[in-house]
């Protein structure tokens, strides 16, 4: 979308102006001259002229230029510019008065999923319209209608009449992706409809990418060129199939820096489906917290690779009644092997609500097997999930209730505190010397139990905080600041 927010203000002009004078420059350089004439005739411009010899290379090159063009000819169509306009009230003006408001205007992508005019589109693009026009590549604009959208993967499918003529596109396998595969990013950067740029498939399985989400993300990296009005728009495979849905750039400036994120076609066909069929996604859940196992805790557990540590069992919840326990590391699940929390996540996610799922978890150091019936996720259930399984924002921290048989397992029998789960690469709590393992004991110094007293403290002031620490090797203190 091409509003601030996801991808930052949109800026435009001062680049392209720069690259004609370059190359005006540049052009006018290399002309021969003679008195202020260039010659035509001169041997030095016939062989400058001349088409360079054909080469196994080159042949390659075009051959992949061709099979660009193929696939940007074959899914252009299926690719529309959505244009949205909703209010915008200010809450506060001048002084502390009653602001103003006004419409305000953006942009973003979209792509045809089938012949009953369902597009594909970010849930931010759409988020709060109250009026929705979409444009197709041959420059109809037709007035569409959000079928339903979904935060939690931020995409949204909008209802169309008269697309009925287009072939639209087919999604393709996210998970038979490999890094270094070709893909093309279709949509309207800068309000630029019809726009193709190529890159590559530089990482996949990206989570944890947006602040406010929770275990729903499986996105797909790309070094395509993404910008302001590519959100939504598609990420092809050279097959012509859509692999993933543009959504979000890693950038400090709101524009391209070499980094895009796209939710994968297997994560977008299934809430495009849900969303057509119901307007809402309903999820499946099991009820635990779960943590990455990083060194330490893994040689704490006697788990040499792979698992998921369950931090927090929901107290009804389906992984209570199936007799999962804290302490416990989800090994696999229905015989599948599972590498760490989010693989966990996916799995339980690609089931249906209600199936019975065979849990393979190591239990004291002994294999145990439970069967777990999922159920539908509820609100109440998620953010108790989500209190258990993160921490305060701006530090970079992780944290979990150290209940009795994490302690034991840990060497801290008897202690009370937060236990740190996770600690983000060059984050404040990481500048702090705070590691994955050490329980926070006080804050402030005022004694701490649980990993909510902890989050309650450390938003009360904007520090330092003074945190006593402890761990296998004694106490200490540091100083936490965002």
């Amino acid at each position: 979308m091409r509003t601030q927010g996801l991808f930052g203000a949109r800026q435009r002009g001062l680049v392209a102006l720069g690259w004609l004078v370059a190359g005006a420059v540049g052009a006018a350089s290399l002309m021969p001259r003679d008195g202020g004439r260039a010659h035509a005739s001169s041997p030095g411009v016939a062989a400058a002229l001349a088409p360079a010899a054909s080469s196994p290379e080159v042949a390659s090159a075009r051959s992949l230029s061709k099979a660009f063009a193929q696939v940007a000819a074959q899914l252009r169509p299926a690719v529309v510019t959505i244009r949205i306009e909703k209010e915008v009230v200010a809450p506060h003006g001048l002084f502390g008065l009653p602001g103003g408001g006004g419409i305000q205007r953006g942009v973003g992508s979209g792509v045809l999923i089938d012949h009953k005019g369902h597009v594909v589109t970010n849930q931010h693009v759409v988020d709060g319209a109250r009026e929705v026009m979409v444009q197709t590549s041959d420059g109809r604009e037709l007035r569409g209608t959000v079928i339903g959208s979904d935060d939690k993967s931020d995409l949204a499918v909008v209802g169309v009449e008269g697309l009925s003529g287009i072939q639209p596109a087919s999604f393709g396998d996210s998970d038979r992706l490999e890094v270094g595969e070709w893909v093309l990013a279709l949509g309207a950067p800068f309000d630029l409809d019809q726009t193709v740029t190529a890159g590559i498939v530089s990482a996949k399985g990206r989570s944890k990418i947006r602040p406010q989400s929770y275990s729903y993300e499986d996105y797909v990296q790309t070094d395509a060129a993404i910008n302001p009005g590519n959100s939504g728009g598609p990420l092809v495979n050279l097959d012509g199939q859509v692999v993933s849905i543009n959504t979000m750039i890693a950038s400090h400036t709101g524009q391209f820096a070499g980094v895009s994120f796209a939710v994968s076609s297997n994560v977008a066909r299934r809430v495009a489906q849900a969303l057509i069929a119901d307007g809402r996604v309903r999820r499946p859940y099991i009820g635990v917290a779960l943590q990455e196992l990083g060194p330490d805790l893994r040689k704490s557990f006697g788990v040499p690779r792979g698992g998921a540590l369950v931090a927090q069992v929901i107290a009804d919840s389906p992984a209570e009644k199936g007799g999962v326990q804290p302490g416990d590391v989800i090994t696999s699940i229905d015989g599948h092997a599972v590498d760490g929390q989010e693989a966990v996540i996916r799995t339980i996610q690609d089931r249906p609500i209600g199936q019975a799922l065979r849990l393979d978890v190591l239990r004291g150091g002994k294999s145990v097997r439970v069967t777990v019936t999922s159920a539908e996720l509820k609100e109440q259930a998620e953010a108790l999930a989500r209190g258990a399984a993160h921490g305060p924002r701006g530090y970079g921290l992780q944290l979990q209730d150290l209940d009795p048989q994490v302690a034991s397992q840990l060497g801290m029998r008897g202690r009370r505190g937060a236990v740190v789960a996770d600690v983000a690469q060059g984050s404040p709590a990481a500048r702090a010397g705070i590691s994955e393992g050490d329980v926070i004991v006080e804050v402030d110094r005022k004694a701490v139990a649980t990993a909510a007293e902890v989050v309650k403290l450390l938003r009360a002031g904007k520090g330092p905080h003074l945190l006593r620490l402890q761990t296998r090797g004694g106490a200490r203190y540091v100083a936490l600041k965002e």
